[in-house]
């Protein structure tokens, strides 16, 4: 077996360009998709899953362009070696259909997964959760829910950095699909102001 990281590296990672969704109609079943927060003026993507403490962690900072695209080297496959991935953005597997949709992080080979037991925290297993995916029409983030689970929505810790599953409100996530998208993402306004949190 080929031990090189460089020649891993480069069958693994792919450099795409993702733009902002903010309708239901470019929510398609095997389509690539980031999940993203805005952080003091900056992009983050959810990444690298840290093993000790199983939760995704956010990536290094990403610039979004004016038309609400990202250009980014992304992981998209299992990586044998610990450390490769680590502050790369995750393209996530889009998987179901509406009202149960389900992400695979093709990096771990696994389903996003909340645990009822493990409080917040957003982890993988070989099943996964299923979400319902919806979009704040005045703020036209991202609404996440556990569909299994009423008032409980995928968001970004900005305090304690991670995205994770939670009741209380936190910071609003966005998607951002591969390749283009059939309607055309508006600035989002101000989270604080519109109750991101809601459809």
């Amino acid at each position: 077996m080929d031990t090189d990281p460089t020649w891993r590296q480069e069958e693994q990672v792919d450099d795409v360009v993702f733009t902002m969704v903010q309708n239901e109609a470019d929510l398609v079943a095997g389509g690539k998709y980031l999940i993203m927060a805005e952080v003091n003026g900056g992009w983050v993507a959810l990444s690298d899953l840290y093993a000790k403490t199983p939760c995704y962690n956010p990536s290094d900072t990403l610039a979004v362009s004016e038309n609400w695209t990202v250009e980014t080297v992304v992981a998209t496959a299992v990586s044998e070696t610990v450390g490769l991935f680590l502050g790369v953005p995750y393209a996530l597997t889009l998987e179901g259909e509406p009202g149960a949709w389900k992400f695979k992080d093709e990096v771990n080979g696994a389903y996003l997964y909340w645990n009822p037991a493990s409080k917040n925290t957003l982890s993988n297993d070989a099943t996964g959760s299923t979400f319902a995916i919806s979009f704040n029409q005045y703020a036209h983030n991202a609404v996440i829910e556990l569909a299994e689970t009423a008032g409980r929505s995928l968001q970004y810790n900005g305090s304690s950095p991670r995205f994770a599953c939670y009741t209380s409100v936190q910071k609003p996530v966005y998607l951002f699909k591969a390749g283009e998208v059939t309607v055309a993402p508006v600035a989002p306004s101000n989270p604080s102001f519109n109750c991101w949190h809601l459809k």
